[in-house]
This record gives C-alpha cells, sequence and structure tokens, in this order.
C-alpha cells in the first residue's frame, strides 16, 4: 500500500511541477508555442489527477474489502454457527483472540473476525468504571459461555454493578470476581457463583454478566461471575483451588454483602461445567482447598447448574486424549497414562449422597463434549440418592442452547434450592 501512495503522490505533485515551469517560461517562449504546450500539459495534468482519482477509490476500496486473512479459519471455529464465535469455540492462541475481540466482550463478531471496525449501534463496548470506588474496594468481571453476545452494556438503574473484587490470590497473583446484585433488598440475597469456560486455557468473567446473570441480579439473587487461574498459569488443581477460594471469600462477607450464606449455589458451561462440578462433589475434600484465603470458611455450595461440562477425563474422543489436548495442559504431565492424576480431576470420582443438587443440560449434537459424560454423570448422582436431574436437548451443540428451555429449567432449578421460602 506505501508504494500505491508513492506513484499517486508522484502523479499529483509532478503535474504541479509540470504547470509552474511553463508559467516560469512564458517570457522565453512566443505565445502560440507557450499556448500549444500549456494545453498540452494541462491535459497530461487533468489526466493524471484523474488517474489520481480513480487510485485513491481503488485504495480505498481495497482497503475496505481487505479482510483479516485468518477469518476463514477462524468462522470454522463457530462450532454452533450462531455467527459469533467465543473464547470457548476459538482454537487459536489466546492473545490472537484478545487482538480481534475489538470491543473486548468475550466474543468475535463477523465484523471483528473479518477485520473491520464493529458497529457500536450492534456490539455495545462495557464502559469502564473511572471513578475508582470501586477499585481496590474489600468487597466492595460467553459462553461467553453460552455462545451468544451480549444483549447490553447497560445497567438497570436498581443493579449494583462492581467489577475486580480480589477474592484471594492464586500463583502470587490476585483472583478477582464481578458481581452484580439488587441495589435495594430486605432479605439476605441467595447467591449463584458463575465459572466460564474455554477449554480451561482460555475465557473471562466479563460476559456472564449480561448473556446470563442480569435476570438472576433482577430477581433478587446476587451474582459473581469469577476470573480462575487457566492450564497455561499452572495445572489441576490451581483451577478448582481457586474455585473453592471464591465461594469462602463469598461466604466471608455474607453479612456485610446482606448474602445468605446457607444459599450458595454454582453455575458453568464446558470446562467451567467440569469445575462446578467438581465444587457440588468435593466439599470435603481437604486437598483441593488450595491456600487462597480465609481457609476458615467452608467452600460447600449447594446447587450447580452444569451445562455441557467434562464429568470423566479418562473418557476417549477424538483429539481429547493426548498431552496437547486441553485435557492434557490442564493435567500436565503424565496426561493420559497417569490414571490417578487424571482420577483426581474427575467429578465422578468423589460423588456422595451429601452432594448438592445438580441440573445436568446437553446438547444431543455436541462433538466436543460427548453427551455420554453428562449421561454418566447423572446415573452416578441417582446410584448415590442425590437430588439431580438431566435434560438433553435435540439438535444443540456445544456452546449455546437457542432452546429457551434450558434457560427457564436452570432459573426454575436454583429458585427451587437457593430461595427461601
Amino acid at each position: 500500500m506505501s508504494s500505491t501512495i508513492y506513484v499517486l503522490k508522484t502523479a499529483f505533485f509532478g503535474c504541479r511541477k509540470t504547470i509552474k515551469k511553463d508559467y516560469s517560461g512564458i517570457q522565453n517562449l512566443n505565445i502560440q508555442k507557450y499556448s500549444r504546450t500549456t494545453v498540452f500539459n494541462h491535459q497530461i495534468c487533468a489526466n493524471s489527477r484523474i488517474i489520481f482519482a480513480a487510485g485513491i477509490i481503488i485504495t480505498v476500496c481495497s482497503m475496505l474489502s481487505a479482510e483479516n486473512p485468518n477469518a476463514a479459519r477462524i468462522r470454522k471455529d463457530d462450532v454452533n454457527q450462531d455467527g459469533i464465535v467465543t473464547r470457548e469455540e476459538f482454537k487459536g492462541p489466546p492473545a490472537i483472540f484478545e487482538k480481534i475481540d475489538q470491543n473486548h466482550d468475550g466474543s468475535l463478531s463477523e465484523d471483528e473476525i473479518a477485520g473491520r471496525p464493529s458497529d457500536p449501534n450492534e456490539r455495545n463496548r462495557i464502559t469502564p468504571d473511572t471513578s475508582g470506588k470501586n477499585q481496590g474496594k474489600a468487597m466492595g468481571d460467553p459462553f461467553n459461555q453460552n455462545g451468544r453476545k451480549a444483549v447490553s452494556a447497560k445497567i438497570p438503574e436498581n443493579i449494583e454493578y462492581v467489577q475486580n473484587v480480589q477474592y484471594g490470590t492464586g500463583g502470587g497473583k490476585p483472583l478477582l470476581l464481578d458481581y452484580i446484585r439488587p441495589r435495594q433488598s430486605v432479605k439476605k440475597l441467595p447467591v449463584i457463583i458463575f465459572v466460564h469456560g474455554g477449554g480451561w486455557q482460555s475465557g473471562s468473567k466479563e460476559t456472564a454478566i449480561f448473556t446470563q446473570l442480569m435476570p438472576y441480579a433482577e430477581d433478587g439473587y446476587f451474582c459473581a461471575s469469577i476470573n480462575y487461574r487457566l492450564s497455561g498459569e499452572a495445572v489441576f488443581p490451581a483451577q478448582i483451588e481457586d474455585c473453592k477460594c471464591a465461594v469462602r471469600f463469598i461466604r466471608a462477607k455474607a453479612k456485610e454483602l446482606g448474602l445468605n450464606a446457607d444459599r450458595i449455589g454454582a453455575w458453568g458451561s464446558s470446562a467451567g461445567g467440569h469445575l462446578v462440578n467438581l465444587l457440588g462433589t468435593t466439599a470435603d475434600i481437604k486437598n483441593l482447598e488450595g491456600t487462597g484465603g480465609y481457609a476458615e470458611f467452608s467452600s460447600r455450595v449447594i446447587a450447580v447448574a452444569d451445562w455441557f461440562g467434562p464429568t470423566d477425563l479418562s473418557i476417549s474422543y477424538p483429539g481429547h486424549l493426548t498431552a496437547g489436548s486441553p485435557e492434557g495442559k490442564l493435567i500436565g504431565e503424565g496426561f493420559p497414562g497417569d490414571q490417578a492424576k487424571t482420577e483426581r480431576a474427575n467429578p465422578l470420582h468423589y460423588i456422595t449422597k451429601d452432594d448438592a443438587a445438580f441440573i445436568i443440560l446437553h446438547g444431543d449434537a455436541d462433538t466436543v463434549v460427548p453427551p455420554k459424560m453428562s449421561e454418566l454423570f447423572y446415573a452416578a448422582l441417582k446410584a448415590r440418592g442425590v437430588d439431580a436431574a438431566y435434560r438433553l436437548f435435540p439438535g444443540e451443540k456445544h456452546g449455546s442452547f437457542r432452546n429457551p428451555a434450558a434457560s427457564e429449567m436452570t432459573k426454575a432449578f436454583f429458585d427451587r434450592i437457593l430461595k427461601v421460602k
């Protein structure tokens, strides 16, 4: 493109020099000769300007039509074909995702994939809180885990939204959560903690606030969305240790925030589903608690919503039983041969009759996490007398539920378990 601009500039300024030269030599030329030369050179300059203008148009059009050379490959990552590529669906390096995600909403629109500026009217960007009042506050941030873009970045006036609250430490770094809640409440609020997916190697806390949790806050829930250490930072059990720390933190701050510490649930999808399944089955497993903080409080949750989460990492299916797979990166050295290490990360391994209540939702067209995993998990929960429900949705792929019944069932489940009658 720089060479094109050089040629166009040369053509444009060259014609200007020609005109100047013609007029400076008028005293040495007879009028007839000068007139012929001037007319000829003006014709050249007129043609040059036409070429210049055409070049500008061609250059601009090519810039507008040019798209990211990797766009075709990225579109293939859209496993549920909803026109949006989530962090969970994206198969490239996380750093590339962040570069393409212009508005930082946790998903890639068609404009972003193609390399065009996003339409601000179509995809609203969250305006960061610059007041300082929520930064560093002790208690005061898709799929996107359901594969859908945030419907709005506007927070209702009756909802409080606090970002980047530190709930503990992991690997020497702060662990952060965002939360939303009703501004006014006369009752202690039940709690839902959302754990994002992304194959344990990508994903972020931000988008779930808008795609999934806002209706709950408007109905009287305290909703937190957490970040946790990804597999590129630390191998298992770091991820579940961080999730447990978040539960302990919420319980520790329950009185300060007006929360019901006995009514805490967890919700996750895909890799987040795996982690909330562990939250619901390992309340009594001390060696998974970690050292993130608030050790004097319990990490028990009483309700878990699992959307298509892995439950047995030893099950063989294409691309998921190798050292380089998401599971291999999670478990680390020894996967898949070291059965003891793998079993330690399997929710199936920990089920007892005292576990949390579960709702498990899966799509029968899911080729990323086989529905068989949910079926086995549900059967094991029921066999041990755990309150559990399972629903298989026809035609649904991994990453989202287009059927509104999924959200309706999840809401009814949390209302039944978490809301005080």
